[in-house]
């Protein structure tokens, strides 16, 4: 039987985790995972990404939801978008030329 893999996160990534984490339920349906978390994220994205195969892993099932431990979802996100500290706020506010 093989291990499973660990993945190994940026200091960034670990931040953002252990951000979110105490302050959500320890499984989330897909309807509620834009609005818990901040809208970072909209359902349309996730289950397009469930439909070929490339979701958060350990996805189930209930009824008609899919719900996704909190985890494994955090995970997901920082590991399909990245996560990156803005070091200089008004660059987000200006124009480059």
């Amino acid at each position: 039987m093989s291990t499973p893999r660990i993945p190994i996160l940026t200091e960034e990534q670990q931040e953002i985790i252990d951000l979110f984490l105490p302050s959500l339920p320890r499984m989330i349906a897909r309807e509620r995972v834009s609005h818990l978390l901040g809208f970072i994220i909209d359902q349309k994205t996730l289950r397009n990404a469930d439909s070929r195969g490339e979701g958060p892993a350990g996805a189930v099932r209930i009824g008609r939801k899919v719900v996704y431990r909190t985890e494994n979802l955090l995970l997901w996100i920082v590991q399909k978008y990245g996560v990156s500290k803005i070091e200089d706020q008004k660059s987000i506010f200006c124009r480059h030329k």
